[in-house]
């Protein structure tokens, strides 16, 4: 009775130590090309400062703006994993913003405003894995399109550009799923600084501004990922 008890016992837990575990996830791989969107949130500092002079010339002074707001979009990458938990990639987001500010220019007390209506980036990212987790860094080419306006009695004095810069980051991915992947992403934006022209319909002379802009996001992302093995 004894032996038979124990050879019992002695079977079970050698099938149970032989046979594989289907609780047991397998190692995710990082290895491929994924789509997605993201929500998030900008602020940042806008300075202006007059570049011209003269009596002719609409002034604005030395003033600043700390533009924030809402933005969402979409991210395209590629990743190669290696090493074999390094995990290299280039990824391009863009993302529709309302990053936007006011200051009053001590000239006639005119409100200038200033928004940012669109944010995108190309750029390397560099990360080490732990099976469905990955910390990265990232570096690239940053560009936004920026709006000015301000208004008095004269009338009202706009301007837009789309300017280049660069951008620095840093985020948190997560595998939630097999295909699936959920993020958390820091970044912080460059464009240096930039002569602006703000004219008006009417015929007075327009305002030239060195405007220096920079900005930074938090964003949240799901990523649809292909070729994922």
């Amino acid at each position: 009775m004894k032996r038979s008890l124990l050879a019992t016992v002695s079977l079970v837990v050698l099938t149970a130590a032989t046979a594989p575990s289907r609780a047991a996830s397998p190692v995710f791989n990082w290895t491929g090309c994924y789509v997605g969107g993201h929500v998030g949130y900008g602020w940042g500092k806008t300075d202006f400062t007059d570049a011209q002079s003269g009596f002719f010339v609409y002034p604005f002074g030395s003033i600043s703006t700390d533009p924030h707001g809402l933005l969402g979009g979409a991210q395209v990458g590629c990743n190669y994993q290696f090493a074999p938990m390094w995990v290299v990639g280039l990824t391009g987001t863009l993302s529709i913003a309302d990053i936007s500010g006011n200051v009053v220019s001590g000239f006639f007390s005119t409100p200038v405003d200033f928004k940012t209506d669109w944010l995108g980036s190309v750029a390397a990212r560099v990360g080490y894995s732990w099976d469905h987790w990955l910390v990265y860094a990232k570096g690239g080419a940053a560009f936004a399109h920026n709006k000015y306006s301000a208004t008095n009695y004269i009338g009202t004095f706009d301007a837009s550009e789309t300017r280049a810069g660069w951008t620095v980051g840093a985020g948190l991915e997560w595998a939630f799923a097999n295909d699936w992947s959920a993020m958390l992403e820091y970044a912080f934006y460059d464009f240096g600084t930039q002569d602006i022209t703000l004219a008006t319909a009417a015929s007075y002379p327009p305002s030239t501004e060195s405007v220096k802009f920079q900005t930074q996001t938090i964003m949240f992302g799901v990523n649809y990922h292909f070729n994922i093995h």
